[in-house]
């Protein structure tokens, strides 16, 4: 029994739990991002504790450019791999539909912007800004859909905000009750 335990007692000392020597670092599915932004963090050692490679995973995937981030490790190789899929970039924004309303004045409340990342967010809050923008104007039974059209090979997205105008709403009578 004291054998077994000097023995787990010096296999811990030397060798840490959960600790990955990593050889070398791949990349896979990167399309425009640089692999050196993945691969810096593996320069300094070779051993990494698994806390270290969920830290090095938190700031990569706090950098905002991947829409997902995997890792894998391959023991024979001591090969770490990371499988990206990186968010598209905006190749071109345009709405179609406007008859009413000027070009100019849409554009002023876009935010969204041609070679930016794709951000799902941005894209709901222009569409609402465009909506808005025809609410002031009077036509309230206005709607807008954002078209995205995906090119999956280059991570590329076309953006088509496509309006309906409707007819102005008009208001055809004022009834003021229970002033006196």
């Amino acid at each position: 029994m004291n054998k077994f335990f000097l023995f787990f007692a010096v296999f811990i000392l030397f060798f840490p739990l959960f600790a990955l020597q990593v050889d070398d670092v791949a990349v896979e599915g990167s399309v425009r991002t640089e692999q050196s932004i993945l691969t810096q963090y593996f320069k300094e050692k070779r051993d990494y504790s698994e806390k270290e490679i969920n830290e090095i995973l938190e700031k990569i995937i706090a950098i905002e450019i991947f829409e997902d981030v995997s890792v894998y490790y391959d023991d024979a190789k001591h090969l770490l791999i990371f499988k990206v899929v990186e968010f598209p970039i905006i190749r071109s924004v345009k709405f179609s539909g406007n008859k009413k309303i000027d070009n100019d004045d849409i554009k002023e409340v876009l935010t969204v912007k041609k070679n930016e990342l794709l951000d799902m967010n941005k894209i709901s809050k222009n569409t609402s800004a465009i909506l808005g923008v025809y609410h002031d104007k009077g036509f309230l039974s206005a709607t807008v859909d954002a078209d995205i059209a995906v090119n999956k090979e280059k991570q590329e997205v076309n953006i088509d905000f496509k309006i309906s105008e409707g007819k102005k709403s008009r208001v055809k009578k004022v009834t003021i009750v229970g002033n006196k």
